[in-house]
C-alpha cells in the first residue's frame, strides 16, 4: 500500500512483456501477414476514422497508471510509426451496460505489452487500456471512431489528474480515486 493524499492506494504490480498474439487475445489482437482484422462501430454510432498521433513523454508522469478509458460502441487499433510504449489493458466487463462508476475491472488479469515500430494492435470493445510512453516520443496511427464533424484528438501524455476527453462515447475513470488502486509497471 501507498499512501497519496490522504487515502491508502494498494499498488497493482504489472510486468511489462513483448507483445504476441497469445498475449492480447483477452484484450483484442495484432494484425500480422495471414491474419486480417475487422474494425467495428455500432450503426448509427459514428464511422471508422484514422487519424496521426503523437505521444510525448511526460517528466510529471510516473511508471504508473492510475486512469484507464474504455468504450463499448467500437473497437480501436493502433499503428506504431515510430518510437515505442506501453500499452495497457483490462478485460471487457461483462456488463458494458453498467455505469462507468461500479463497472467491473478485473485487477488479477491488467497486461501491459511493450508496443514497438510496426506493431499493429487492435483491442476489442469494452476492454479498458491506457498507454505510457517512457522513451522521449511515440508517433502512431489511430483507428477509432468519429461523428461526422469532429476533429482529431488532442493526444498529449499529462498527469493522470488532468486527462479528460470531450467526446461523450470514451469513458475514462481514475481507478486510484475509484478503487482505491494504481497500476505500476515493472520494466
Amino acid at each position: 500500500m501507498t499512501n497519496i493524499g490522504t487515502d491508502a492506494v494498494e499498488q497493482v504490480r504489472v510486468k511489462v512483456q513483448p507483445l504476441t498474439r497469445e498475449g492480447m487475445k483477452p484484450y483484442g489482437d495484432i494484425l500480422d501477414a495471414d491474419h486480417p482484422i475487422f474494425l467495428e462501430v455500432d450503426p448509427g454510432h459514428g464511422a471508422v476514422a484514422m487519424e496521426l498521433g503523437t505521444l510525448r513523454r511526460n517528466l510529471s508522469v510516473r511508471q504508473t497508471l492510475d486512469q484507464m478509458a474504455v468504450h463499448g460502441s467500437y473497437t480501436q487499433s493502433f499503428i506504431i510509426l515510430k518510437g515505442s510504449m506501453i500499452m495497457v489493458f483490462a478485460p471487457a466487463a461483462a456488463d458494458l451496460s453498467v455505469d462507468i462508476e461500479s463497472m467491473e475491472f478485473d485487477y488479477n488479469n491488467v497486461a501491459a505489452f511493450a508496443v514497438a515500430e510496426g506493431d499493429i494492435v487492435h483491442i476489442n470493445r469494452g476492454v479498458w487500456h491506457g498507454a505510457l510512453v517512457l522513451n522521449d516520443v511515440s508517433t502512431f496511427v489511430n483507428i477509432t471512431r468519429k461523428d461526422p464533424g469532429e476533429g482529431t484528438t488532442d493526444s498529449h501524455e499529462v498527469d493522470d489528474e488532468n486527462i479528460k476527453y470531450t467526446r461523450e462515447y470514451i469513458e475514462l475513470v481514475n481507478i486510484r480515486r475509484r478503487d482505491k488502486r494504481q497500476i505500476v509497471l515493472e520494466l
